[in-house]
């Protein structure tokens, strides 16, 4: 895929967040397919990381002076702020804390996980987002009701609740009881959560503005640096982020609602899609069969790539697959890719 004529290569800060065993096999992938020279990787290692598995990462991001592991380390909750957290740490690393000869900031920033499959080259990104550079556009893909009724009104009935995230433990949700999350079964977990415990306190914790307008979608996004910049620094935006802070599954609605509220100038920039390839149960009937039989570790998520995927990934337009496990399918998914790639 050669660079568009007159075009100068655009550059990608890439952030990883990994927590998985098999973290090593797919961040590997990553480099070798994307990796070069001018551009910047950032992985944050999950707290919960075994110390043998952070040992192969740090192994793996060794030979690639562009490739850091982040000092700053979390323990990120599936559904909790701390997914935000993470994101805005590696944002702020990226725009702000990166120096060195011939660094001169990034043109895009795109989030993944150790669950991602790269469907692209580093030469085929980098031909197609050139001239986007120059369009200052953005990736993020945004719910509207009318698309999405029944997940639009979950987002809003979480948002009335107040979610306090007990690392490595579940929630604790304030000044509610079981009934206001679960008005007609007994559960003790919402998804991934863990386990939710309930209490009262005497005070509120911020929450959303009530004439917020409010946007969800996928979390997985490609942000121009003029994005990245103003979910930092823009008003508007930064208090967005402060109001989600203690709701429930935040990271699905705070890069769209903060960058919607930014005004027509930024907004008009932005691309309803996130780019990935994700397979989701809600296609083949009844979700909630599919997770029961996925196992916990996969309540709520999409399906997981097997081989029986791998003609349409290779044909997709998309940057990315996800969710992707080596060791699912006895590995017959990967061994196709390493020889698509090759």
């Amino acid at each position: 895929a050669p660079l568009p004529s007159g075009l100068r290569a655009p550059v990608f800060a890439f952030f990883v967040m990994t927590s998985r065993p098999f973290a090593d096999l797919t961040v590997s992938r990553m480099l070798s397919a994307a990796s070069h020279p001018r551009h910047l990787w950032l992985l944050h290692a999950d707290l919960k990381t075994e110390p043998a598995d952070l040992e192969r990462l740090r192994a793996v991001v060794a030979p690639y002076s562009n490739a850091h592991l982040m000092a700053k380390r979390r323990h990120v909750m599936w559904g909790g702020f701390s997914m935000v957290d993470a994101l805005l740490d590696a944002l702020t690393t990226a725009l702000h804390g990166v120096s060195g000869p011939g660094w001169r900031g990034f043109d895009f920033f795109v989030n993944l996980s150790d669950t991602d499959l790269l469907l692209r080259t580093e030469a085929e990104l980098s031909a197609f987002f050139a001239p986007l550079a120059q369009q200052q556009v953005s990736f993020v893909g945004v719910k509207m009701k009318g698309s999405d009724p029944m997940r639009w009104d979950m987002h809003a009935h979480l948002r009335k609740l107040t979610f306090l995230q007990c690392d490595g433990a579940g929630y604790a949700m304030l000044n509610a009881t079981p009934a206001d999350l679960f008005p007609n079964q007994k559960r003790c977990c919402y998804g991934r959560s863990g386990q939710i415990i309930y209490g009262r306190v005497p005070f509120a914790l911020p929450r959303p503005a009530e004439d917020a307008q409010v946007f969800h979608g996928s979390q997985w996004v490609v942000l121009h640096a003029s994005h990245a910049a103003a979910l930092l620094t823009h008003p508007n935006a930064s208090a967005a982020v402060r109001g989600f802070r203690y709701t429930f599954l935040s990271d699905e609605a705070v890069v769209q609602t903060a960058l919607m509220a930014t005004g027509p100038e930024l907004r008009a920039r932005l691309r309803n899609h996130n780019l990935r390839y994700i397979d989701w149960p809600h296609g083949y009937g009844n979700p909630e069969q599919y997770w029961r039989e996925a196992g916990e570790a996969h309540d709520g998520g999409p399906v997981m790539l097997s081989f029986a995927h791998a003609a349409t990934l290779f044909q997709s337009e998309a940057i990315s697959a996800r969710k992707a496990d080596p060791t699912i399918d006895g590995g017959r998914l990967f061994a196709l890719w390493d020889a698509w790639m090759a």
